[in-house]
């Protein structure tokens, strides 16, 4: 593709030789470094070549006698000429270029593969920190110097490779999986208490490791300790010689209540989409957004928007997206839910709040919870009782060793 463009922009010709010293004239051209193309073979040779090395030729025909005739023109060079007269085609084929070389020296897409623990808006993040975003020059991003600040930052990225194709900035990262159990099974190095992440009376301890300062029964609040990341290691004497720091492992399940407050309202508004759907086309550039003249969202209407990143071939990307909305009518109905609707609708609320509980290993082990119709709302209020676990670690500071000793 780079060869093509090249010879675009300096202009090729295909020419034709005939004559006893057509082989010979071919021979001279590749010993001259010229470089030619789509030879064909038939009463006469005929070869493509570049046009500066077209006002080569008249020494090597000279030296074979051969005679030399164009058949065909192409480039750019060519098609200036052919629109030499029409000031502002050319104007403007001109100024088409001069855009193209000007964005094709900045990086106008980023993009990011291999990554699994790391998400591609957190590593897009840390690039932004490092003023590596869509619009910097290419010249302004080494590469080398970019791998070796992801490993130092990353502890887990073993492999990472960047590098630029195009407008566009690859970042390919290896994670290190093993790291990642590790982490999670061990929880770091450093000693861990655990503490209450809200209040409860708890129904059952039990500790793996660290020093229990709570027992079953027993009410807390959000915050109190309940496993001290330490033990004491005692002589024979019992007395205490030094304090041992770990990270604390307990399961600990507490009684918990959630409060429960639900407003749904009797009157409600029902859309009526309409069959026939408009699709508007637009432009944008960055910040900047164009759309078809008169195009203004009217009421009464949804529109869902999409967008596409351009690109004039392969990894040459644009600052350009081009968007297509969707835009539908629709008409609104004004209804009244009936009691036994409404209380309904609040169940299955309900229901749904329950089964989100559920899902975070929350145990449900009572639920009061009122449905009443007050006024024009439909109130759901209540509390429902569960188990949970409470426990949560939280990194001892040096004040927590301070006080433990």
């Amino acid at each position: 593709m780079k060869e093509k463009l090249n010879c675009f922009m300096s202009g090729a010709v295909r020419i034709t030789i005939s004559g006893s010293g057509k082989d010979r004239f071919v021979n001279l051209c590749k010993n001259s470094g010229i470089y030619t193309w789509d030879i064909r073979n038939e009463e006469s040779y005929s070869l493509c070549l570049r046009l500066p090395d077209f006002y080569r030729l008249p020494g090597i025909r000279r030296k074979t006698g051969g005679h030399m005739k164009i058949l065909e023109k192409y480039g750019l060079p060519f098609l200036l000429w052919q629109y030499r007269k029409r000031t502002m085609f050319l104007l403007g084929l001109i100024t088409s270029f001069v855009m193209i070389f000007f964005l094709s020296r900045y990086i106008w897409a980023l993009q990011v593969d291999g990554n699994y623990y790391h998400s591609r808006e957190e590593i897009l993040k840390y690039l932004e920190s490092r003023k590596i975003t869509q619009g910097i020059r290419k010249c302004d991003v080494d590469c080398e110097k970019l791998e070796a600040e992801l490993r130092d930052h990353y502890f887990d990225i073993t492999w990472v490779s960047a590098e630029i194709s195009g407008t566009r900035l690859f970042i390919h990262i290896k994670e290190n999986e093993t790291a990642h159990l590790q982490k999670e099974e061990t929880g770091g190095d450093s000693p861990e208490n655990v503490i209450a992440k809200k209040d409860a009376i708890l129904t059952d301890v039990v500790v793996r490791s660290g020093t229990p300062v709570v027992a079953k029964g027993a009410e807390v609040k959000t915050g109190d300790l309940l496993v001290l990341g330490s033990y004491d290691i005692k002589n024979d004497e019992g007395e205490v010689v030094r304090t041992q720091y770990l990270k604390a492992d307990a399961d600990i399940y507490g009684k918990t209540e959630y409060p429960y407050e639900e407003s749904i309202p009797m009157d409600y508004t029902v859309k009526t989409y309409g069959t026939k759907k408009k699709c508007r086309y637009g432009l944008r550039f960055e910040d900047l957004f164009f759309n078809r003249k008169g195009d203004q969202r009217q009421k009464n209407t949804e529109e869902i928007t999409e967008e596409q990143q351009l690109s004039l071939y392969g990894d040459f990307y644009l600052p350009v997206y081009l968007t297509k909305t969707d835009i539908r009518s629709y008409e609104e109905k004004q209804k009244t839910y009936t009691e036994s609707e409404a209380k309904k609708l609040s169940e299955e609320k309900l229901s749904y709040f329950l089964s989100k509980l559920q899902k975070n290993t929350v145990q449900i082990m009572e639920k009061d919870v009122t449905i009443e119709i007050v006024g024009n709302q439909c109130r759901s209020s209540g509390k429902i009782t569960a188990i949970e676990k409470i426990g949560q670690s939280v990194v001892v500071v040096s004040s927590d060793q301070n006080g433990a000793r």
